[in-house]
């Protein structure tokens, strides 16, 4: 199994760009490159997964700082 990147803080982002941001990771993603990212905004990470379900790819959203945050991986289907 690969192992992912270090995270990448997009926590001062907008919340347009941190989803920008999210969706480009995505599109990575089928391509088979794995992102790993950390996020202020529970809608970003709500786009994350239902972006990530119709692309087929798989992601998981993980809170943390007592859900002031949020971890986000994104990660081709083969992994």
């Amino acid at each position: 199994m690969k192992e992912l990147p270090e995270s990448i803080n997009i926590q001062e982002f907008s919340t347009a760009n941190q989803i920008n941001e999210v969706s480009m990771a995505i599109t990575k993603a089928v391509s088979g490159h794995s992102t790993k990212w950390i996020s202020s905004s529970r809608v970003v990470a709500a786009f994350a997964v239902s972006d990530a379900i119709k692309n087929g790819v798989r992601c998981r959203v993980i809170p943390i700082n007592e859900n002031k945050g949020w971890e986000i991986l994104i990660a081709p289907k083969n992994l």
